[in-house]
């Protein structure tokens, strides 16, 4: 499993450019891991000082992920990310 380590040692620049192209990283062969939760950058496109208030923010990024195929989310917010999870698995689905 890789991550590709949203936050350390980047900017904002690199976190998003990271961040759209993720699904990239398959091409490794390896499952994909994402821990960008409540991380600085959702702040502060959110305007979220406060890493408490940067759930909405997170699950946004975690739902993109997702979306890309990535395998696994490292998450401070479980049971809210679980209902958004599937809640877009049910809109996604095919048939």
């Amino acid at each position: 499993m890789i991550d590709v380590g949203i936050g350390f040692g980047k900017t904002q620049t690199h976190n998003l450019e990271l961040l759209r192209g993720i699904a990239l990283f398959h091409g490794l062969g390896c499952p994909i891991l994402l821990g960008a939760s409540r991380k600085r950058f959702i702040g502060t496109i959110g305007n979220a000082p406060d890493a408490a208030n940067r759930v909405a923010g997170s699950i946004a990024v975690g739902l993109n992920a997702l979306n890309q195929g990535v395998q696994m989310l490292r998450v401070h917010d479980i049971a809210e990310t679980k209902q958004a999870i599937a809640l877009n698995a049910a809109l996604t689905k095919q048939g």
